[in-house]
């Protein structure tokens, strides 16, 4: 009797795989190097916090950060998952949007703005 729905179990089968495969790829191919960042430097920057979101797969920051003629941008940073930050000591509200912070960074290889965060600096003296 078995053999006798094999040709559609095998169909249904091959159908739910490429499906499963599919949905997956997606996500797996999203997922990006850290090439463009120059891990041999570990550069302090300092900023009012513009948005924070410390999610999984990375967390997003953006700083607004004075240059020496007075003027302002915001520059956008990436930094460990959630659960990496949270293991050296990040806890939510730590810091929030309008907060001044320094963060050390790996720059941009191309050397435009941003780089991963490799360590948060509060005001208050805690690091992680």
């Amino acid at each position: 009797m078995v053999t006798k729905y094999y040709p559609v179990l095998k169909t249904f089968c091959a159908g739910a795989l490429s499906l499963c495969l599919g949905a997956f790829s997606s996500t797996l191919l999203a997922h990006h190097s850290a090439a463009q960042f120059d891990f041999s430097q570990m550069v302090p920057v300092t900023g009012k916090v513009v948005h924070v979101d410390v999610a999984n797969p990375h967390i997003d920051l953006i700083l607004e950060i004075a240059s020496d003629d007075g003027s302002t941008r915001e520059v956008q940073f990436e930094g460990h998952s959630r659960n990496n930050v949270y293991r050296r000591g990040w806890r939510p509200g730590a810091f929030a949007v309008g907060d001044e912070i320094t963060i050390f960074i790996a720059p941009m290889r191309n050397g435009e703005d941003g780089g991963y965060i490799q360590e948060f600096a509060l005001k208050d003296g805690r690091k992680f």
